[in-house]
């Protein structure tokens, strides 16, 4: 009962950052269509997350860090396609994603009696995907959208910083290959601005895959 709970909050949760998203749309599409997405990712997420988390939850896994692990999964999904049809990561959506993660923190330290070892893990992986970006845009002479660096620092929120640290080689090493390819068949150019955030939901896809087999998340 405690993981469909769950489950059902980090659904409604990811929905509600889903219509949100939405908003992007709103020239294309009519508002009359929110409350259809609302409900039906409602549905989706309810059934995806509910099941996840009994099977985490089942092998032991602490059940704040799974729901905070989902929503980041979730979110990751909806800036991918944001990103990658739009060219744009939403302000707000990053916002939001700081708030709950700050409220998942209070959570995970008041489960684990742990709260200043939780605040400190997060906060160091927010400023380790900060920098670290930041740095790269400044390499790569502002390569990188403000919207790709707000993205990681969020990343690092959630999962700490050697995780952070993790999903961007991910990222960069898909970003890296698909670049080639698609210069090889002549769809893009050397200078071509890239979407990040697909190949960071892919990367941190990777990474909570790994994890979840050695029973880390």
């Amino acid at each position: 009962m405690t993981a469909i709970i769950a489950g059902m909050i980090t659904a409604l949760i990811s929905s509600v950052l889903f219509v949100n998203l939405k908003d992007i749309q709103e020239k294309y599409e009519k508002k009359g269509r929110q409350t259809k997405w609302f409900i039906l990712s409602v549905i989706v997420y309810t059934v995806i997350d509910c099941t996840i988390i009994k099977y985490m939850c089942s092998g032991g896994s602490c059940l704040s860090v799974t729901c905070s692990t989902l929503i980041l999964a979730n979110a990751m999904f909806l800036l991918a396609v944001i990103d990658f049809r739009y060219k744009k990561i939403p302000n707000r959506c990053i916002l939001g994603l700081i708030l709950i993660r700050t409220f998942c923190i209070l959570w995970q330290g008041i489960q684990t009696g742990s709260m200043i070892s939780v605040f400190i893990n997060s906060f160091a992986g927010f400023v380790t995907g900060l920098a670290v970006l930041v740095v790269i845009s400044l390499i790569s002479k502002k390569g990188l959208g403000a919207g790709d660096i707000k993205m990681y620092a969020a990343i690092g929120y959630f999962i700490g910083c050697s995780g952070v640290l993790d999903i961007l080689m991910y990222s960069s090493f898909f970003c890296t290959v698909v670049g080639l390819f698609l210069v090889i068949i002549k769809k893009c150019r050397m200078k071509s601005l890239v979407p990040m955030a697909p190949f960071a939901f892919v990367g941190t896809m990777l990474y909570f895959l790994l994890y979840m087999n050695e029973g880390l998340i």
